[in-house]
């Protein structure tokens, strides 16, 4: 019985048949224990759901005022520099919060639909952030990319699934090391030299 449970699955009560009284007692106490662990699971996912749902007006507040800055003539360089790289941080948080608010709707069996994607901004794209967040190791990543290359899946999915590949690329990097990534045909590549993982 045990191997067929998982949180959020529908699964049949502890059978309990049994004269022992011993063994009465333990079944009653993994049923509860089931009990308490789906309650905690449904909790949690709702704050989940509520709290990405929460965070949307303010995280596009705030990129409205970023906005709002950059179009101010009187900045030197390096203010605008620095406020670039903070609206590509606020951009990274509102696609995970993006990607919470997927994974709920899909918990809820609410399943995405799916669009027209170029890749080849998205990836130049994930390149720029993982460039900078993991500059001081001296990863050089090289791009080998189409003018265009389209697929046909929901936006957010497409999103998790580069910027994992790519940044797992980086992580499971040596300093100084290349990673190369390639559209070819149908096939997206990314690959690297796998030697040392930054985050170990």
């Amino acid at each position: 019985w045990l191997d067929s449970y998982a949180p959020g699955r529908e699964v049949a009560p502890v059978p309990n048949d049994t004269s022992i009284t011993e063994f009465r007692r333990l079944n009653v106490a993994a049923q509860q224990a089931v009990d308490r662990s789906e309650e905690l699971f449904e909790r949690q996912k709702q704050f989940i759901g509520n709290a990405s749902h929460e965070l949307q007006t303010p995280l596009a507040v705030l990129g409205g005022r970023m906005e709002y800055l950059l179009d101010c003539a009187d900045l030197d360089e390096e203010t605008t520099g620095e406020i670039i790289q903070m609206r590509r941080t606020l951009d990274h948080i509102v696609r995970l919060n993006k990607t919470l608010l997927l994974l709920t709707k899909i918990d809820n069996g609410q399943f995405p639909e799916s669009t027209d994607i170029d890749l080849v901004p998205l990836v130049e794209e994930r390149k720029a952030l993982y460039d900078d967040i993991y500059g001081e190791h001296k990863i050089r990543c090289r791009l080998h990319l189409p003018g265009t290359f389209s697929v046909r899946m929901d936006e957010s999915l497409c999103s998790i699934l580069v910027s994992n590949l790519i940044k797992n690329a980086y992580l499971h990097s040596a300093d100084g090391a290349a990673v190369d990534i390639r559209i070819e045909g149908n096939v997206l590549t990314v690959i690297n030299d796998g030697v040392s993982p930054l985050d170990e």
